[in-house]
C-alpha cells in the first residue's frame, strides 16, 4: 500500500514525504502560491484518480509500483 492515502470522492489522496524535496520552496498556499518563507519538510500531496475515476476507485498495482520507484530513486547521484 501507499502510506498516508485515504479514500476521497474521486480516488485516493493524502500527503507523503520525500526527503529529497526537503528544503525546497513550499507552495501550499492558494492556487500554488508560496505558503511559507521556510523551506518545506519534503511533504507533498499525492492523489490517484481524479474526476474521471471509476465510481469505485482503488489503488492498483501500478500505483504502488510508481510510489515504490519514486521512494527508491528519489536521490539522484
Amino acid at each position: 500500500m501507499i502510506p498516508g492515502l485515504i479514500k476521497a470522492e474521486f480516488g485516493y489522496e493524502g500527503t507523503i514525504k520525500l526527503d529529497s524535496w526537503a528544503g525546497f520552496q513550499s507552495r501550499n498556499g492558494d492556487y500554488g502560491s508560496i505558503s511559507s518563507s521556510e523551506g518545506c519538510d519534503g511533504s507533498c500531496r499525492l492523489a490517484t484518480g481524479g474526476d474521471m475515476a471509476d465510481k469505485n476507485p482503488e489503488i492498483k498495482d501500478f500505483h504502488i509500483k510508481a510510489y515504490e520507484f519514486t521512494i527508491k530513486n528519489q536521490e539522484l547521484s
